[in-house]
């Protein structure tokens, strides 16, 4: 881990990995890091780790609700996952691909097609090949596609003419199936991994 750190050159990633060293020797164990983690991050770009953190973000702020009125300990945040329900997890993707699309300029032309393809392509990485996500679809009526997203398309980061990703009309979502994706349990341990640790 200490070698692949050491190959690291962009700060936002440079600080992942020193949070990540942190709690690898971290005496409490607050956040676990499982052998796997280090080879995972090697491999991640600073959009995805980007993308992790605010999903990761907006799921706990959603947790804590639901497990304080179960008198649960947040502990058990990632086997409870699964109790969100599908609409509140749809909600939670797409607040967070919107987060992402503020962050990142929309390029012009074919350079926009590129990016959404790059966009997929990454997502479908921290799916299919790390297992950080998991994958579903959702039908929401007119209304409440208005209330996830405010944007046509895919509400993918990029998509959309340059001149701004237009707001969803009743007649555009009458009945839209988006595609989403939510934390796994492995997911979420990652991103808990390669936060500092608690004082």
């Amino acid at each position: 881990m200490l070698e692949q750190c050491s190959l690291e050159d962009d700060p936002e990633l440079q600080e992942k990995w020193a949070s990540l060293l942190a709690n690898a020797a971290s005496q409490d164990r607050c956040h676990i890091v499982y052998p796997p983690f280090g080879s995972i991050l090697s491999k991640l770009t600073s959009l995805q780790v980007l993308f992790l953190d605010k999903l990761h973000e907006l799921t706990a702020l959603k947790m804590v609700g639901y497990l304080t009125s179960k008198g649960q300990p947040f502990s058990m945040a990632p086997f409870a996952l699964h109790e969100l329900s599908e609409k509140e997890l749809a909600i939670l993707y797409f607040q967070a691909v919107n987060f992402i699309a503020s962050k990142t300029p929309t390029p012009d032309g074919p350079a926009t097609t590129r990016a959404v393809e790059d966009w997929e392509f990454q997502v479908d990485l921290l799916e299919h090949h790390f297992g950080l996500l998991r994958s579903a679809r959702f039908d929401l009526p007119g209304r409440d596609a208005l209330k996830v997203t405010g944007y046509k398309n895919s509400a993918l980061p990029f998509s959309g003419a340059k001149k701004g990703r237009r707001p969803l009309t009743l007649a555009d979502a009458q009945s839209v199936k988006f595609p989403y994706y939510f934390l796994s349990q492995t997911g979420y341990r990652f991103v808990e991994a390669c936060k500092l640790p608690k004082r």
